[in-house]
């Protein structure tokens, strides 16, 4: 047992759980941590903002699978990454935002500290799983190990651990434990009983795969080809199906087609995912599965997190467990004298759906085509709440998983850069790019510097159509002059120059492709800037 700093404990914690990237701006209040770090082989990265450190862990979690991890100083730390928080939160995705909290001796006072919050709790308690205050050292490798443990078999959003300020500096003897682990939750016998009765007798069975259903991504296609099912992934579970496989029908309810082919079927297994309204076209899912909701027709729901099995629409079978496991023990069972079944119908549909794609998306299919061909396969596409997204995702197939980041459910503006960086150096030998509107990009453009610093080549996709696009359309629908929504923003050329970017601006499909293929080969961001006539 070694006598070790609050800081030191802190860091060797992460060390025992793998941690290789931190993402913050220190300050004051965290410098004991930043000490105990330069002991470290965990690398630091410096951001320009708190909340592109929280964004940019989180492209880290959803590209590698691993939680991102963050470090802010109390107060306006705290404030700063909370919409990157909240983001996470809303996504599930494991991110460990870790932040200085007012000194013990002084907590709630309100005594006019430095980078004082109250209760800095109760104003991240509603964008965290947990929200958790160290009360002495020695909890915190509790603390951090529970984090960990939570990340792994529950819910995996975001959780916040603030140490106070004393308990960094202070100095003791302390035990870090090995961490063991928790064996996951395996669906009960006759629950797995239940479910492959309904889907052996299903004749058009759906499968709906959220991002929890990532763990199991190398078995759902064969269970959809046992079972004859189309499969529809949620918005966040874009890349958790091969966007290219004969059974996907898309991604998303935004199409009358996908919801007719739903409400057509007799029986559903969905896996990870809330049914959340953001998914739904903004209507709630007993709305617009009404024979589900009523229990007309069976729904098999499988969850790592008991209460996502009656979140937002209530299962007829409730499978508690890991997607992989619970995907596993099904095929084992179903495939026992099962035959595939036609897919002739799903292909019918999903020509269909791709009908009206085209319809809603069809000025930015050609572009977006552009960038699909342009990036590997294994190549990561991080994209923001702009309009391109909204109209084109249909148009970018994500053939591998952790691929695909996507602020879905909170709709945050200028996440994607930051993302695609976290993802970068999370998989720096993976291809990526950002695509973003030119408001968003406002957002968060100063981490364009983060990325020259570390030579992260990233072509980023700047959709310029002078203001925020979407509102405006919104707007014009409802028969209003628009206002507050178009803006001019800087000459993109000088901003590249000044943070140390290139520049782009491709006026074809064909050009954009190629200045995506130039700007994978560089070492620093190049900016392509496409302005919509």
């Amino acid at each position: 047992m070694d006598k070790l700093t609050g800081g030191e404990v802190l860091v060797r914690c992460l060390e025992q759980h793998g941690v290789r990237h931190i993402f913050g701006i220190p300050g004051d209040v965290t410098v004991p941590i930043y000490e105990a770090l330069q002991k470290s082989k965990i690398n630091h990265i410096t951001t320009r903002h708190e909340q592109g450190a929280g964004f940019m862990a989180d492209g880290y979690a959803r590209a590698s699978r691993q939680p991102g991890i963050a470090v802010v100083i109390s107060g306006p730390g705290v404030t700063n990454i909370a919409t990157a928080m909240g983001e996470a939160y809303t996504d599930s995705v494991p991110l460990l935002v870790l932040s200085a909290d007012i000194a013990t001796t002084s907590y709630g006072k309100q005594a006019d500290f430095n980078h004082e919050i109250s209760d800095q709790q109760s104003l991240t308690a509603a964008i965290c799983a947990q929200s958790i205050r160290i009360q002495s050292i020695k909890d915190i490798p509790i603390s951090v190990n529970d984090a960990f443990e939570h990340f792994r078999i529950r819910w995996p959003q975001t959780i916040h651990i603030g140490i106070p300020t004393d308990i960094l500096e202070e100095s003791d003897l302390v035990d870090i434990p090995s961490f063991t682990q928790t064996p996951a939750a395996v669906p009960g016998a006759d629950q797995i009983q239940k479910a492959v009765d309904i889907l052996r007798g299903a004749d058009s069975p759906i499968m709906i795969l959220g991002g929890g259903s990532y763990r199991a991504r190398h078995l759902t296609p064969k269970l959809a080809e046992c079972i004859g099912a189309s499969v529809v992934t949620t918005m966040n579970g874009k890349d958790s199906f091969p966007n290219d496989h004969e059974l996907y029908l898309g991604a998303g309810f935004h199409f009358s087609s996908i919801v007719d082919a739903v409400n057509n079927s007799d029986a559903i297994l969905a896996v990870g995912t809330q049914f959340g309204r953001s998914d739904f076209a903004a209507v709630s899912a007993m709305d617009l599965l009404p024979q589900y909701a009523a229990r007309q027709k069976p729904l098999i729901r499988a969850d790592v997190t008991r209460t996502q099995l009656h979140a937002n629409i209530p299962a007829t079978v409730e499978l508690l467990g890991d997607s992989k496991t619970t995907i596993t023990i099904l095929l084992e069972k179903i495939t026992i004298g099962k035959e595939s079944r036609s897919r002739a119908p799903t292909q019918r549909i999903k020509k269909e759906v791709e009908k009206q794609a085209r319809e809603l998306g069809e000025n930015y299919e050609p572009w977006l085509k552009a960038v699909r061909k342009s990036i590997p396969n294994e190549g990561i596409i991080a994209i923001d709440s702009t309009l391109i997204a909204y109209l084109g995702f249909p148009f970018i197939d994500i053939p591998t998983e952790g691929s695909w980041l996507y602020p879905s459910a909170f709709g945050t503006l200028g996440y994607s850069l930051p993302a695609a960086i976290g993802a970068k150096i999370a998989q720096p030998d993976r291809p990526a790019i950002a695509i973003i509107g030119d408001g968003g990009f406002l957002f968060t453009c100063t981490e364009l510097l983060t990325a020259v610093e570390n030579d992260i080549g990233l072509p980023v996709l700047v959709w310029n159509d002078r203001g925020f696009g979407t509102i405006r359309m919104n707007m014009k629908s409802r028969g209003m002059l628009p206002l507050g929504v178009n803006f001019s923003i800087p000459d993109l050329t000088s901003v590249a120059k000044g943070f140390g970017s290139g520049y782009e601006n491709p006026k074809t499909p064909d050009e954009l492709a190629n200045c995506i293929q130039v700007a994978l080969e560089k070492n620093s961001p190049t900016i392509i800037e496409v302005i919509d006539e």
